[in-house]
């Protein structure tokens, strides 16, 4: 718990450095809801969203809300793994009794833990535009689909670590890549726009896709338990393919790193 303490403070002085911070912080949070609101009044007011007329601004939003955790699982492992590389932690963690991986999950709990932090103010921020949608308990049981689909999520952090431990660079692709995702996911616009083989491509296979759009359903329609059993199902099978996955391009690349000549210390 000590250790677990200590994490949560590094993370949280590594993201709010000074007093200005917290003010950056709902600035900007208040900023990108401001946008939002006047771009969808001015250019989409509403558009059918599954047979249903939705608004774009509350559309948008939730992509923003239901995705930030599936991605900051992602960059959090990266950003975490590269800073350990250039400030040689990941010698002393290969040398220590935790495996890489345990590792990286206790550093990514601790940063998890601001994430939150930052999702409850942009979820309150939020609730203050659209009370009737967002504070609603259906709203808020779909973020327990982040908790289902988590070990596919930390595979896909694992490989982006696997791929920083390796070739020690590559940040700006996988946050690239992250991005383009997101988008593919449907985070700005119904991937039914999309070209209908690539529309059920992204449908049947994407996590981002899978978990948003089951996330909207959730919020926007009333669907039932039967509806769920597919994309779920699609959900746990990632779970079970990347995980190991992961674990097992992790091993390979630090046995690579060490083979190296990594520069190591001696564990205490």
């Amino acid at each position: 718990m000590t250790l677990f303490r200590t994490l949560v403070i590094r993370e949280f002085r590594m993201s709010f450095p000074s007093r200005w911070s917290y003010a950056h912080f709902f600035f900007s949070t208040f900023s990108m809801i401001f946008i939002l609101w006047y771009t969808s009044k001015s250019f989409v007011p509403n558009f059918e969203y599954l047979g249903k007329k939705v608004n774009y601004f509350e559309f948008v939003l939730s992509g923003e809300i239901y995705l930030l955790l599936p991605l900051v699982t992602i960059s959090s492992l990266t950003r975490i793994c590269r800073s350990l590389i250039y400030e040689k932690g990941l010698d002393l963690i290969i040398l220590s009794p935790k495996s890489v991986a345990q590792a990286l999950t206790h550093f990514f709990t601790a940063a998890l833990s601001i994430e939150l932090i930052r999702l409850s103010i942009l979820y309150f921020s939020v609730s203050l535009f659209l009370p009737n949608l967002f504070l609603s308990p259906k709203a808020v049981s779909a973020f327990l689909l982040y908790l289902f689909a988590l070990p596919c999520f930390l595979g896909f952090g694992f490989i982006a670590c696997s791929v920083l431990i390796r070739f020690g660079r590559g940040q700006n692709v996988i946050n690239s890549a992250l991005s383009f995702l997101a988008i593919l996911g449907g985070l700005y616009f119904p991937t039914t726009v999309l070209p209908e083989a690539v529309h059920q491509f992204l449908s049947h296979s994407s996590p981002f896709n899978l978990l948003l759009s089951i996330s909207r359903q959730i919020i926007f329609l009333s669907i039932d338990l039967k509806q769920l059993i597919y994309p779920l199902t699609t959900l746990l099978i990632w779970n079970v393919l990347i995980f190991p996955i992961s674990l097992f391009t992790l091993k390979k690349s630090v046995e690579a790193y060490r083979k190296k000549g990594a520069q190591v210390y001696l564990y205490q």
